[in-house]
């Protein structure tokens, strides 16, 4: 929302009586019957002449009118000027009837409803009354760039916004945003007043979607550079633009571009030698349409007849034409010039802006200026101007007496100190008694009522101060959130992420690791390197690591599962050694531990799969050579840092030295907390640690006395602190927090947020900086703070679990601009707490009050110079990854025929092709529920699905409805239900020793779908959310076609796939048990007879139909 205006708030604007919009008089609807639409367009009373050519009077606009447009409800021009004013000038003279400020940049386009003006500019849509006060003003994070919009023909109330990124769909009637829909270029024109949203790309190439999937049906290629105008109307559309090039130079098109939208064919083009920038169908005529070129040339055409059209210019000579309008009673012309005038023709003598006699609009009644009073010591206050609305009315002075009524005293405050055992059990609370009889009140020596305070009382306020402290929970955002699932999975996971990042579910088991999962995804060259890795193993974390980071990628604010990357952690012997894959205690301890180890395990497997050999991996393309796969480990050049270890025997001196490497070092605190030593000495103690104990003497023969010391050799790139690991070293945080009298300041905080690291000759050198360095970052040694892995303990009973891990992160530059997010902050940090996605301050991770670290992480600041400005787009699955061979091998004696007809290099589908694909589950936990008071059933936990069988079919061409893929997929974790009756699948059929049909990996699978989605496929099916969701793919909206959404209305419920074959396509599927390629089958003959009845205009009345018959039979088919 613009500050500068007033906020509206969305629930009291909503359709009533009083304040619904009425769109009966308005659109290219003729107002009167005076008109026959069904008629070529002839002139009436003469030719065309200019009308008026004037400077509006406006002594606050500024030179250059941005946009114009003739009121279709009063006898009104507005104008809109680039510095964001908007004023309004009578038609009969052109005085200036109001002006204000609307906008702070250009006025692009101007509307006009029954109840106020519409306004556009580059990132905000407002409507305010026709006198200046605003009714509601819309702008979002994603408004960026927005050119035009237009009323939506299909759902009326509502208006469709063009922008860079996004086409917005906004409700009038609730002042809302409906849908945000992705683009693939920016949109310079947008129309939405035929059967279908038709948008201009910068590009020169107009798309068609569907107004009820938002879905591009199809795409007019022009041929021209650039579109200047196009306008939409029943089956035409009438497209205006640019041509030539760098060698020709850039010129105006002399032919106008015609479309016909239903048969998606190019008709005979309009001439106009002139080159039009405008164009516009005229009001009352439906196939005629009016070209204006940039000098002010303007022609009528009419496509019904053009043979029978006499073709004449006028020119109004303009000086460059900026904006021009037509009035609705087909009248008058305006033409707002780069000069300032405004000039109007038309071709009667007694033109009218609105066919309906209106009656002149009277100038609206200004307040007269307060006369100037000059006040000395002696004036009386009756000097003082009293606005006129009081001069008849009572003063203050004068109150009526009938008027005073007793008001009761307020009851007594109750203590404070109560309030941490206060309870509540209905609408009655309790509390425990301070120490005094019930109703009991006593006088102090100064006379005031109070309660006697007894000796024992200064020990009951301490018990319960720190009772108040105990209980205290952390911030909202810290708090841990749990996803409760309903039979519709309503839960709204926007409400808890606000930016452009993704989050990661915390319902999977050892979700636990989601904060360092998304700490790692945050470090660029871990991220690239993960990105181009691919490897032959069927349970790799780091090619899984490489699959979720695409996904995080890719999902611009949506939240994200890591369940493929848990499923092969959940294989890997170490961690189930390590009791990684248990769930931990809630508590305040085990967690932390478990984290820790966690961290250890994580690096440790990274660096043991990047040594892969060469030979092992799938792909080795240039991103992959470019970022060291095949040569380097990137845990080894990132976190590996080498330390010497010498062992001295102190009674002989032998002494003898290894050299080992480690990727994170574990903090080591004094075993005398008053001391309060500083982080820094803490660090360096751990860093370089020395100690005596007893060990094997080779020279002595046996167990000596022996001082160990370990100190570094070489500093790592990433510094990774493991920092607490019991009881004890959380309490040590929180007593650093006492120690500096509860104040949180982030530069004299006790956890630095930079640090100067060297190596010399008398060892290990170590400082604290307390002001933020300046670029160029050439100083090898200085480390800035670049994540925090915390352990939030919420110790309420409210809380669904008590203990939980945040990440708070601090984002580098290129993921905030590759997000297309907005972050003017020096130090970008937000906090992840799973899905919980929010911005938070240098001040808040520093703050240990209701949280302690687990890990630590300190990055060089000389890796900054490396950054590149955006992200690079790295993408390991090429071809060959779609035609690997089944890593199962298949007995031929239980290997039944192929179900499906397998893909060559010849015939691989192409961007934009139609595929239709369907999936089958197992469970593999049963669903937990919670039956609350109220007798309502709560899932807490959802059941846990794994992929059994996917199929996917061709939906075009003459080989439409032919599979090419039909997996079975093994699994490897227990079977609790096979879910027979709608998957389809029986006990043996995901086990390769026995199963007939084609059974292969997960792995497999995966890089088959990701190349069709990469390659740009539009995947059609019934209910596809769920499908990818488990599958663990993220695909982009606009290569979604789910009939389940395009055969439903708003508010009702989904019609199975079932019914809607029975209905729709007279076939009964489903019958005893589920069919993958039968339902990829029947969803594509759907969405076939959907485009046919949407040829036919009967598609709405049809479903409607649908859902009569659904109702009466109770949604059940006959015999079922």
């Amino acid at each position: 929302m613009n500050p500068s205006t007033p906020s509206f708030d969305a629930s009291q604007f909503v359709p009533s009586q009083n304040h619904e919009i009425d769109w009966s008089n308005y659109g290219s609807e003729p107002p009167t019957d005076s008109y026959d639409p069904t008629q070529g367009f002839e002139l009436e009373e003469g030719d065309w002449f200019e009308h008026k050519n004037i400077l509006p009077k406006d002594n606050h606009t500024q030179p250059t009118i941005s946009a114009i447009h003739m009121d279709r409800f009063e006898d009104l021009t507005w104008l809109g000027f680039q510095g964001g004013r908007l004023s309004s000038h009578l038609q009969s003279n052109m005085e200036k009837w109001c002006s204000s400020v609307v906008h702070a940049s250009e006025i692009r386009q101007i509307s006009s409803i029954r109840e106020g003006i519409l306004t556009l500019s580059a990132n905000e849509f407002k409507l305010t009354k026709r006198g200046g006060k605003n009714l509601f003003s819309c702008r979002t994070g994603t408004m960026i760039d927005v050119s035009s919009f237009s009323f939506f023909a299909t759902n009326p109330g509502s208006v469709i916004l063009g922008g860079m990124t996004y086409l917005h769909l906004y409700d009038l009637n609730n002042a809302r945003m409906l849908k945000e829909i992705p683009s693939r270029e920016p949109s310079i024109r947008v129309d939405a007043a035929g059967r279908w949203i038709a948008s201009a790309g910068s590009l020169g190439n107009i798309t068609l979607r569907d107004p009820l999937t938002f879905n591009i049906t199809h795409t007019f290629e022009t041929g021209l550079s650039g579109i200047t105008d196009m306008a939409l109307k029943d089956d035409i559309l009438v497209v205006s633009g640019w041509s030539g090039g760098r060698s020709e130079g850039i010129y105006l098109d002399p032919t106008v571009q015609v479309f016909d939208v239903r048969t998606f064919q190019s008709l005979d083009g309009i001439p106009f030698s002139q080159g039009a920038v405008a164009t516009k169908f005229h009001p009352n005529f439906d196939a005629t349409v009016v070209l204006v070129s940039q000098t002010g040339e303007f022609q009528f055409w009419d496509l019904k007849s053009p043979a029978d059209f006499e073709e004449k210019i006028f020119s109004v000579g303009l000086e460059a034409m900026v904006d021009f309008d037509i009035s609705l009673s087909g009248d008058i012309m305006s033409f707002a010039d780069l000069s300032g005038y405004v000039t109007q023709w038309t071709n009667k003598d007694d033109p009218k802006i609105n066919p309906e006699n209106l009656g002149e609009i009277s100038i609206m009644d200004v307040a007269p200026p307060p006369p100037k009073i000059e006040m000395e010591d002696d004036s009386p206050l009756s000097l003082i101007y009293l606005p006129s609305h009081l001069y008849n009315s009572d003063l203050l002075s004068n109150w009526n007496l009938n008027w005073n009524y007793p008001v009761p005293i307020p009851s007594k405050s109750i203590d404070t100190s109560m309030f941490p055992d206060f309870k509540q059990v209905d609408f009655v609370g309790y509390a425990s008694n301070p120490g005094l009889r019930r109703n009991q009140t006593t006088r102090d020596r100064s006379g005031s009522v109070g309660s006697r305070r007894s000796n024992r009382q200064p020990i009951r306020m301490l018990d319960l101060l720190l009772q108040k402290t105990k209980k205290q929970r952390p911030p909202r955002p810290y708090r841990h959130v749990e996803i409760t699932h309903t039979k519709f999975d309503l839960f709204d996971f926007q409400m808890y992420n606000k930016t452009r990042f993704g989050g990661l579910e915390n319902t999977l088991p050892n979700s636990y690791c989601n904060g360092c999962l998304q700490t790692l995804y945050f470090m660029p060259e871990l991220r690239n390197y993960m990105l181009s890795h691919l490897c032959k193993k069927e349970f790799c974390l780091s090619c899984e690591l490489g699959f979720l980071f695409h996904m995080l990628d890719e999902a611009k604010g949506n939240n994200c599962e890591a369940s493929n990357f848990l499923r092969s952690f959940r294989q890997i012997p170490q961690a189930s050694g390590l009791g990684l894959t248990e769930t931990p205690a809630d508590d305040q301890v085990s967690l932390v531990r478990l984290m820790e180890n966690f961290n250890r395990f994580i690096l440790e497997q990274l660096h043991k799969e990047g040594d892969t050999p060469i030979q092992q991996l799938l792909m080795l393309n240039d991103d992959a050579r470019e970022y060291g796969v095949g040569s380097k480990d990137i845990v080894d050049v990132m976190f590996g840092a080498w330390v010497q270890s010498e062992s001295k025997c102190m009674s002989c001196k032998h002494s003898t030295t290894r050299s080992s490497q480690s990727f994170q070092f574990d903090m080591v605190y004094p075993d005398n907390a008053d001391s309060l030593p500083s982080f820094e000495q803490v660090l360096k103690t751990s860093l370089s640690k020395s100690s005596h104990t007893k060990a094997w003497c080779e020279k002595c023969g046996r167990y000596q006395l022996t001082e160990q010391k370990r100190s570094l050799t070489s500093l790592p790139n990433t510094l990774c602190i493991n920092t607490a690991a019991s009881k004890a070293d959380m309490d040590f945080w929180k007593s650093k927090l006492v120690a500096n009298n509860d104040e949180v300041n982030a530069v004299t905080s006790w956890l630095p947020l930079y640090l100067k690291i060297s190596l010399s000759e008398n060892g290990l050198n170590l400082e604290a900086l307390h002001s933020h360095p300046e670029p160029p970052f050439e100083d090898n040694s200085v480390y800035e703070l670049s994540a925090v892995i915390s352990h939030v303990f919420d110790p309420s009973k409210k809380a669904s679990r008590h203990s939980h891990v945040v990440a708070q992160i601090k984002v580098p530059d290129p993921y905030v601009k590759t997000a297309g997010m907005e972050d003017d902050r020096q130090d970008k940090w937000y906090l992840f707490n799973d899905f919980h996605v929010v911005p938070i301050t240098v001040q808040d991770v520093v703050d240990f009050s209701f949280k302690s670290p687990c890990v630590v992480y300190y990055r060089k600041m000389s890796l900054r110079n490396n950054l590149p400005a955006v992200l690079p787009k790295i993408n390991p699955i090429t071809e060959e990854a779609f035609f690997l061979d089944n890593p199962i091998k298949l007995r031929p004696n239980n290997y039944q025929p192929l179900s499906f007809i397998p893909l060559s290099r010849q015939n691989l589908p192409k961007p934009g092709d139609v595929v239709a694909i369907d999936a089958e589950f197992v469970s593999l936990g049963a669903e937990e529920t919670e039956l609350r008071s109220d007798g309502s059933r709560v899932i807490i936990n959802p059941c846990h699905f794994s992929l059994a069988r996917v199929s996917v079919i061709r939906g075009m061409g003459h080989t439409a409805g032919q599979p090419f893929i039909d997996d079975y997929i093994v699994t490897s974790e227990p079977v609790v239900d096979y879910l027979t009756k709608f998957s389809g699948i029986q006990p043996g059929d995901l086990d390769p020793k026995i199963s007939k049909h084609h059974v292969t990996t997960l792995k497999s699978v995966y890089l088959k779908l990701r190349y069709l989605i990469d390659l740009g496929c539009i995947f059609l099916g019934h209910g596809l959310a769920k499908d990818f969701r488990i599958m663990n793919v993220l695909v982009p909206p606009e290569q979604i076609i789910d009939t389940v959404e395009i055969y439903h209305l708003e508010g009702q419920r989904k019609i199975s796939l079932k019914f809607l074959a029975s209905c729709l396509l007279n076939l009964d599927i489903q019958g005893e048990t589920h069919d993958s390629i039968e339902d990829a089958r029947t969803a594509l003959q759907l969405y076939n007879k959907y485009v046919d009845l949407i040829q036919e205009t009967k598609f709405d009345e049809v479903l409607t139909k649908i859902y009569d018959l659904g109702r009466q039979t109770k949604w059940t088919l006959p015999g079922n």
